[in-house]
Parts: C-alpha cells; structure tokens; sequence
C-alpha cells in the first residue's frame, strides 16, 4: 500500500508541477499505462484473483509510471534538461 502512495505522490508531483505536463510521449505512456491498470485491477476485482497477483500489477504500472516521472522530474530540476514538449 505504501508503495502505490508513493508511486502517486510522484505521478500527482510531475504533473501538477507542470514539469510533464507537455512532454507527449510521456503523457500517452501515463495513458497507456494507468487505462491498462485500471482494466486489469478492474479484472482482479471482479474475478476474485489471489491477492498475490496484486503486486505484478503494481510493479507493472503503478511502479513503471512512477519510474518515468521521477526521472523526467529528475532531468528536468537535478540536471536542468531543457523541456521541449516534444
């Protein structure tokens, strides 16, 4: 649990700071990845799947997520990387 607040807490960071705001691919990746989540957590709740299953899940797109925005935020304020917005 603390994990996936974590994880949020750098997604809720990223954006609302507007550092990833208009960086596209990283917004379509955020898109893919938490439809994608949202559906299969979706699938783990109706199907009753073993609470053991959970944890791929969150690796796969709440950490992945989370991943990509720290290092975007990590460019962007640690080592000044320009933000073109693609």
């Amino acid at each position: 649990m603390n994990t996936a607040i974590v994880c949020f807490l750098f997604d809720f960071i990223g954006i609302f700071s507007g550092s990833s705001l208009f960086i596209n691919k990283v917004n379509l990746l955020q898109i893919i990845l938490h439809f994608s989540g949202g559906v299969l957590l979706a699938t783990y709740i109706q199907d009753a799947w073993a609470f053991t299953s959970l944890w791929p899940l969150v690796i796969a797109f709440n950490m992945t997520s989370a991943l990509v925005e720290a290092s975007v935020l990590f460019g962007l304020h640690v080592l000044k990387v320009a933000n073109t917005g693609d």
